[in-house]
């Protein structure tokens, strides 16, 4: 199977260079006459115009909207279907690609899909799809959906349309299953593009539903190292895991990627060290869809008493409890080693690590022996000589979370804010307003909501959404305080010998 990289090394058969002329004929590839203020070439043929750019901004455009990561992935002339895909695939490469991948390896997006879309017009013609709807978003035409409008009507027909070419694939003889799979996966990010959530959902069951099967029909031990069913695999997981956060009639996450010696202790999820960066975020990824499913299937009780809480239950808390300080630990020593280019990625580990760990502290608040954890070194030194406040942990995600946005490698100069799948910032965001009630903890969680390199939309969650939510809740902490205080003052002046 011929790699991206590998075509793009073919000649060309005609590549005009074009230097100078207006934004639209660069794209284009075409030389403009450069008539001002719109050339003809583009109003002739009823294109709009872009204009042209000065020095100045022309080197801004080129910085923010051609990464350097994706010089090897420009899409030549000779890959199949028409100009207008082409160019939608190459702005795939350069602007989509990488917020799909964003703080994650990018092997899939960046070079999985595409090698597949090469050789299936259905993939193909997916992407195809998905680059459109992502300048969509970017451009902000597919926020009217979210006020109870339609997105517009060419948007759902593309979308139509490949729901289309895959039935007509599946008929054919030589479906293949990761074909289904990858198609079903780039559906769900469709709907989550243009904020349908429930069609979301649906799709991510039926991707569980074809994942299970094609583990089932593959043999682990002949997986090839371009396998691109085990790298759908970890993004489902994830995914998964963020669905049933999201919508919690849902139930616990559908896949079980934890055995019963490790849920019962006799077998540890967490090595002693880190090998790299992907095995820190495979044991996470296991910690996460333990730590929902756990919480799920025994949310009847978590309001219970200690002593009315069963004993195997109680027993799992405390190993999961357990298995979270190992990693905080053993995450933070590869983070301390870690190179610059994926510093990042590991900060989003803690970051996500320490929210599951507030949560699970929210809604068991003591452990069974009554012990007190171990220290977890933070960022900034944090002394604990007692068992943790909840609200200390999620605070502390909140410092780190400010640290990763502020680096972001997203430049002032991009209008739009980016869409991500797994990143779990603005969920993050959000159980942080709704479990918090300090008033400072929740403006923090404001003011990042506002961060212009916080994701517009990360899989499910709306950052517009999110930032309204916390914004009403901060109000009426802050009412409640306001009351508070009246009525402090009022009994202060009632008690004996004050001055009335």
């Amino acid at each position: 199977m011929s790699s991206i990289s590998e075509l793009t090394k073919r000649p060309r058969r005609s590549a005009p260079k074009v230097k100078t002329g207006c934004l639209t004929c660069k794209i284009r590839r075409v030389k403009c006459d450069e008539q001002r203020p719109n050339c003809i070439r583009c109003t002739s043929t009823g294109r709009h115009c872009d204009g042209y750019p000065s020095d100045d901004s022309a080197l801004v455009q080129k910085r923010v909207s051609r990464p350097a990561s994706i010089n090897s992935y420009c899409i030549p002339f000779k890959v199949p279907g028409s100009q207008a895909d082409r160019q939608l695939l190459h702005y795939y490469c350069c602007q989509a690609a990488e917020s799909l991948s964003s703080y994650t390896d990018p092997t899939l997006w960046t070079t999985l899909i595409l090698q597949r879309s090469h050789h299936e017009p259905v993939i193909r013609n997916a992407l195809v799809t998905l680059s459109s709807l992502y300048q969509d978003h970017l451009s902000g035409e597919l926020s009217c959906y979210n006020n109870d409008n339609l997105p517009p009507l060419r948007t759902l027909q593309r979308i139509a349309k490949c729901h289309r070419q895959l039935r007509i694939y599946l008929s054919s003889a030589g479906a293949l299953p990761e074909v289904a799979l990858t198609c079903s996966v780039l559906f769900y990010v469709f709907e989550a593009l243009i904020g349908n959530s429930q069609q979301a959902l649906k799709h991510l069951d039926l991707s569980l539903m074809l994942l299970q099967r094609c583990q089932k029909d593959s043999s682990p031990s002949m997986s090839k190292p371009d396998d691109i069913v085990s790298h759908l695999a970890a993004l489902l997981s994830c995914l998964d895991v963020q669905a049933s956060i999201y919508d919690q009639q849902r139930g616990a996450p559908k896949l079980i990627l934890t055995s019963p010696s490790e849920t019962c202790g006799t077998q540890s999820i967490v090595p002693e060290a880190f090998v790299d960066v992907a095995q820190s975020e495979a044991v996470l990824l296991k910690l996460q869809n333990w730590v929902s499913r756990h919480l799920h299937i025994n949310a009847k009780i978590k309001h219970k008493p200690l002593a009315e809480i069963p004993p195997e239950v109680l027993h799992e808390r405390g190993v999961v409890e357990e298995q979270l300080q190992r990693y905080l630990i053993a995450v933070d020593k590869l983070y301390q080693v870690s190179e610059e280019k994926v510093a990042q990625r590991i900060l989003l580990l803690r970051i996500q690590a320490r929210m599951y760990y507030g949560i699970l502290l929210q809604r068991f608040p003591c452990t069974s022996s009554g012990q007190s954890p171990s220290i977890i070194r933070p960022l900034s030194p944090l002394t604990v000589q007692c068992y943790p406040d909840p609200e200390d942990w999620i605070d502390t995600a909140l410092s780190e979370m400010s640290i990763l946005l502020d680096a972001s490698s997203e430049s002032p100069a991009c209008r739009s804010r980016p869409f991500t799948l797994s990143t779990q910032l603005v969920g993050g965001l959000l159980h942080a307003g709704l479990k918090s009630t300090r008033q400072d903890t929740i403006e923090t969680a404001l003011a990042l909501s506002q961060h212009p390199n916080l994701p517009s939309r990360d899989g499910l969650w709306d950052a517009r959404a999110t930032e309204s939510a916390i914004r009403s809740l901060l109000a009426q902490v802050s009412a409640e305080q306001d009351a508070g205080d009246r009525v402090l003052f009022v009994s202060t002046l009632d008690e004996p010998g004050q001055m009335v």
